[in-house]
């Protein structure tokens, strides 16, 4: 089996997709890979979407609404374990505006890597 991997703008375009099925507000604040990529401008590839938030069922109905949509099979991860620095929160960044995603502490709205 061949590890799918993602580019940043696929990244975009899979979580607007998930923005717009979203029924309710939802967490997400992205980790990893995926964060240095949307946020930081890193050029490597990921294969996988790692949160710090546990995954709300609105929040699986909108990814599995928008793999099917895209075509862009996206793993959405809660990541258990993370080593992140002291007051992390302060380093957090809006990537971009959503309308139905409210990330970081941050206005309704942001998605923050």
């Amino acid at each position: 089996m061949t590890l799918v991997r993602f580019e940043p703008d696929d990244l975009r375009a899979f979580l607007r997709c998930v923005d717009r099925h979203l029924t309710a507000n939802a967490r997400i604040e992205i980790i990893g890979g995926s964060a240095a990529a949307l946020a930081h401008g890193a050029q490597s590839t990921t294969s996988d979407i790692d949160t710090f938030h546990q995954i709300s069922d609105a929040l699986a109905h909108a990814v599995s609404l928008a793999r099917a949509e895209t075509g862009l099979d996206v793993p959405l991860v809660h990541a258990a374990i993370a080593d992140v620095p002291y007051n992390y929160q302060d380093r957090l960044s809006a990537s971009y505006r959503t309308s139905n995603v409210s990330k970081c502490g941050r206005s309704r709205g942001t998605i923050c890597c």
